[in-house]
């Protein structure tokens, strides 16, 4: 029996949150058999990794937040009894990096939840790998065409 592939791109509106979930769901697939499987999968982990790297780009700590981040994971790493005052301390006299990465992550939240239209490589049900297991179908299940 010979199998047919949808090819199509398919306009479909959701979430750039749902777009993030879609890219893990095809992450945890990739590595299952089917070439015409595969050449979808590939396509939209491309398509997708584009789609969101502005949201990547917006919210990289500064290096300035990574060197304060470093210096409060080498305290927690002390575990010693002043540990959090001394957090808090570092925190309190980088209240404004600190105040900057607080907004960046509500940036990223707002951002996360900007409806975006895209076009998906869909995914034919003959397609799709006999060992796939539900929950990895659930993590696709926006590409999958019944």
């Amino acid at each position: 029996m010979t199998t047919t592939m949808v090819k199509v791109k398919e306009k479909q509106t959701c979430t750039n949150r749902q777009l993030a979930d879609l890219l893990v769901g095809l992450y945890a697939v990739q590595e299952l058999k089917g070439l015409k499987f595969a050449i979808q999968v590939s396509k939209n982990i491309t398509m997708l990794k584009e789609e969101l790297l502005y949201i990547d780009e917006a919210t990289k700590p500064s290096s300035e937040f990574l060197n304060l981040a470093s210096k409060v994971n080498e305290i927690q790493e002390q575990n010693n009894e002043d540990s959090l005052e001394k957090i808090k301390e570092l925190e309190e006299e980088n209240k404004e990096l600190v105040d900057e990465r607080k907004a960046q992550i509500e940036e990223f939240n707002t951002l996360m939840e900007e409806t975006v239209e895209v076009k998906l490589y869909k995914i034919s049900e003959n397609d799709l790998p006999v060992d796939i297991t539900g929950k990895q179908l659930n993590g696709i299940e926006l590409l999958i065409n019944i």
